[in-house]
């Protein structure tokens, strides 16, 4: 690639490697897997000419693996085909599974030698199209049909963050079914040292302090686990495997709270050619150097697959979106305030509502709305107006109960059987806005509900943490708050000097601020998923507290909501007895 490439004001050297260390493969794997991914030995791809059944399989079992994407194609999807054990199949079966062992092989050499869908569907025409309508003529809108899945490996949480920015569909590397104590080929812990204080005198310490409490992690599991089984013992409903499948999600649970920013993940995404463009824009105008790497390696694999749809982001109309948005970020932070000393948040306050719209009438409002949508020839004015001044207050309460009758089928009150029976649109017309405050790694589940608006202060220690009541009573806990201790000072040092990569040695435990704004609609699918049995300590109590306060506010539309307060201490107990 031209340096030219490279977008103005971001033209530095960028690491594809870091401390990346890239997986071995044999030469047979080499070839099978270039047929289904833009490269093999980069922590950045795409995953091309697979099944979109495939891809969605893959990236959900991707979610909770230690294994990365491609092995875990090759070892889930390819080696049932090649490596099948003839001694447990009947001879019908071993001559069937031979001949689609052959079928595999045929395919995978007729595209090794470019024998594929490309050579022969005039991929030039659509590639000049695009040419043509997007980039000399700035029609947006036509990338949107073109979809692209990637996969990513080894980056940090910031990264995911910045992935979140566009809300764009992702699924990562679960921190509560799996393990975060392995270690790398190197034998180090698996974090990421920022560029920016490589060679600073910050480097070895917090190289020192990320490796102590991935240490102590470590430790952990192990001592944690066998507390968490003494503390709630087996019952007699359930099995040895399902005691120490949920008894071990407990533990990862409460010990993901140790984990930092700076811990490195996997995850893939799914997006239009627009939303990618969009996203590198806004990355390439980061302000840490990790995030601005990994967009230019976004940039340059997508390249592989859809050149014409994505070299917007080289044009003088591209290189000036990056500019603006790196100056308008600069401004705005020329204008923050920080709070002088520590602020010690009420767990029992964790969310506050500042604003709804519209401010008055919003429940004439979604019942206009709800008539509106079937009406003919009727202004929403005239609606409003007949709803508001003919509607008594009995006729409203009446219409919200028929709106629970259809939604339960007059009988059904579970809310795990209703809560995918979302509420009308018309309950969309009807937003709230919070200020909400909650532990770093809660949050990434939070805010992954797309629908709904969150923008969040920098990662910061300076709201204290928050550990799980168990945790805090284990005999270990003093070694937690003495890192903790560790890390806060680190953090206030580097933030002191305006290092804003500081915010990589946060750990998932300290709570954070953001705002958030959601339509009725759009509260109530989240409150009702996340109250749920399996949710987290911590955030059940955040979605309990917001419905507490949209039934304070709203009372004619408590009975429609849909949550759980129950208490379940080892939330995956249940579940782990299913399987």
């Amino acid at each position: 690639m031209d340096e030219n490439d490279i977008p103005q004001n971001t033209q530095e050297e960028y690491s594809n490697e870091g401390l990346y260390i890239p997986e071995s493969f044999t030469e047979e794997e080499e070839i099978i897997l270039k047929q289904f991914f833009t490269n093999t030995d980069k922590k950045v791809f795409c995953i091309i000419n697979l099944p979109e059944e495939v891809i969605g399989a893959l990236s959900s079992l991707y979610s909770r693996s230690t294994k990365s994407m491609r092995r875990l194609f090759l070892d889930y999807f390819v080696s049932p085909i090649l490596d099948f054990d003839e001694s447990t199949l009947s001879e019908d079966e071993v001559s069937s599974y031979r001949e689609v062992r052959e079928r595999f092989k045929r395919v995978i050499d007729a595209m090794a030698s470019g024998d594929n869908i490309e050579s022969i569907s005039n991929t030039e025409r659509g590639r000049v199209f695009y040419e043509t309508w997007y980039n000399k003529f700035g029609d947006d809108s036509i990338i949107e049909q073109v979809g692209i899945h990637m996969g990513f490996e080894d980056v940090s949480n910031m990264v995911t963050d910045a992935i979140k920015a566009l809300n764009l569909p992702h699924i990562s590397k679960s921190s509560r079914y799996v393990p975060w104590s392995e270690k790398d080929k190197a034998g180090n812990y698996k974090f990421v040292i920022p560029e920016e204080i490589k060679g600073t005198e910050f480097e070895e310490r917090y190289t020192a302090i990320m490796s102590e409490i991935f240490s102590l992690y470590a430790e952990l599991e192990v001592s944690y686990f066998e507390y968490i089984k003494e503390k709630y013992p087996k019952g007699d409903d359930e099995t040895e495997k399902s005691f120490s499948t949920s008894r071990k999600a407990r533990t990862f649970d409460d010990l993901r709270d140790l984990l930092p920013f700076a811990t490195k993940t996997n995850f893939g995404t799914f997006g239009n050619a627009r939303t990618y463009k969009l996203l590198i824009d806004q990355m390439m105008a980061s302000p840490f150097k990790e995030v601005r790497d990994i967009a230019q390696m976004m940039y340059e694999e997508i390249s592989k697959v859809t050149p014409s749809l994505i070299s917007g982001v080289k044009t003088e109309r591209g290189r000036a979106l990056q500019s603006y948005i790196r100056n308008f970020r600069e401004w705005t932070r020329s204008l923050s305030i920080k709070r002088e000393g520590r602020e010690e948040p009420s767990q029992d306050k964790l969310v506050q509502l500042i604003s709804v719209f519209p401010e008055t009438d919003a429940i004439e409002e979604i019942i206009a709305q709800l008539i509106f949508s079937e009406s003919v020839g009727v202004t929403y004015g005239e609606i409003f107006e007949f709803v508001k001044s003919r509607y008594t207050e009995d006729q409203k309460k009446d219409f919200f109960k028929q709106i629970l009758a259809i939604r339960t089928d007059g009988t059904d009150k579970k809310r795990e059987s209703v809560r995918r029976r979302e509420l009308p649109l018309a309950f969309e017309h009807v937003r709230l806005v919070f200020d909400c405050i909650l532990k770093g790694g809660d949050c990434r589940d939070i805010w992954r509900h797309r629908f709904i608006r969150f923008s969040h202060q920098p990662f910061t220690t300076l709201n204290g943490f928050s550990l799980e009541k168990d945790l805090e009573e284990f005999k270990d806990y003093d070694k937690i708050k003495a890192i903790f201790s560790k890390i806060d000072l680190l953090y206030k040092e580097m933030s002191s000097q305006n290092i804003e990569s500081s915010q990589y040695v946060v750990p998932f435990g300290f709570l954070q601020r953001f705002l958030m704004e959601g339509s009725i609609r759009q509260l109530f699918w989240m409150i009702e998923l996340r109250s749920g049995p399996q949710g987290r300590i911590h955030y059940r109590n955040f979605v309990l507290q917001l419905a507490e306060i949209i039934e304070d506010r709203f009372p004619e539309l408590s009975s429609l909501l849909f949550q759980d307060r129950a208490q379940y201490p080892i939330s995956r107990r249940e579940e782990a007895k299913k399987k």
